[in-house]
């Protein structure tokens, strides 16, 4: 191999340039996928939740006339003051049982960005590799890479 075909060693400092601007543009796409995602999660149950809700305004009107039943019912045996006390703390006790264990299963479900934590999983993969000095792995047949891997070596 003749000296001039040899191709001269890059400069640190754009090798470094170059890693800088690669590691920015694999963090810039990570942040789009995980907003991406976050758009689609939050778009799906907005959805839910507005056909879900198309059926309140029934529901509550039956609910009401049901209590108000209930409570002319119980009228006949006690003053209608406590009949109607008595169906409004039962729905004041089951109401605040059901929101409590609503709210805590709201509160232990985490929002899963799958596909962001499979590239961050795939990145860290292909960083320990290069700093381990072996052949940098590449993405699974049919899957794109997020960045062109290539664009931090010259």
């Amino acid at each position: 191999m003749a000296i001039s075909d040899r191709r001269p060693s890059p400069l640190p400092r754009d090798a470094l340039a170059r890693l800088i601007d690669g590691v920015q543009t694999l963090l810039r796409e990570h942040l789009a996928l995980a907003k991406t995602e976050l758009k689609e999660d939050l778009r799906r149950t907005g959805r839910s939740l507005l056909l879900s809700a198309a059926g309140l305004p029934p529901l509550l009107a039956g609910y009401l006339l049901l209590m108000v039943g209930i409570a002319l019912l119980i009228a006949q045996a006690l003053p209608a003051w406590a009949a109607f006390g008595i169906v409004a703390i039962a729905n004041l006790i089951g109401g605040g049982a059901v929101s409590a264990a609503f709210a805590a299963k709201a509160r232990q479900e985490k929002v899963a960005l799958p596909r962001t934590g499979e590239e961050l999983r795939r990145d860290r993969e292909w960083i320990s590799a290069m700093g381990n000095g072996h052949a940098v792995p590449s993405a699974p047949a049919g899957e794109p890479m997020t960045v062109k891997r290539d664009a931090l070596h010259p």
